[in-house]
């Protein structure tokens, strides 16, 4: 029993170890204000990533995909705003993209296993003018408060 304790706590340690690896060495967009990052996140792009308010949590043990996910979120354009506010958990495996504009998630939102949020459909619906960037469409998404998702 003392061995399996042992190896429990070696494994949470190396678990801890992946979180600070992907939040602070290969996310290259540091996001501002208070978290708790439960399991692995990146956090990438050009424009600004914000948490308002406290308690807001990403990852939830024991729900699925807790140790073999990384979750993603992208400010990708200057322009481009992820804004999160206080007491908001959200679940194992998501994405939060912003091609450009706005997305923001209220307080006291819950959301659940592999959300995917995206502003964008990230190039032309017309085969012929994929890669012209004039023609992607985006748009603000908000979410209110106490929203369960």
């Amino acid at each position: 029993m003392l061995f399996k304790k042992s190896i429990i706590k070696a494994y949470e340690l190396l678990f801890n170890i992946k979180i600070w690896f992907y939040a602070k060495i290969l996310s290259d967009n540091p996001p501002a204000g208070h978290l708790k990052i439960k399991s692995p996140v990146v956090f990438i792009g050009c424009g600004d990533i914000d948490f308002k308010g406290n308690d807001t949590q990403l990852g939830y043990y024991p729900s699925p995909h807790f140790y073999d996910c990384i979750s993603h979120i992208e400010a990708r354009n200057k322009d481009s705003h992820i804004e999160i506010n206080g007491g908001c958990a959200i679940n194992n495996n998501f994405s939060i993209i912003a091609e450009h504009g706005n997305i923001k998630i209220g307080s006291n939102v819950l959301i659940g296993l592999n959300f995917t949020c995206m502003n964008s459909n990230f190039h032309s619906l017309n085969p012929n003018n994929r890669g012209d960037e004039n023609e992607i469409e985006w748009g603000d998404i908000i979410i209110g408060n106490n929203v369960f998702i």
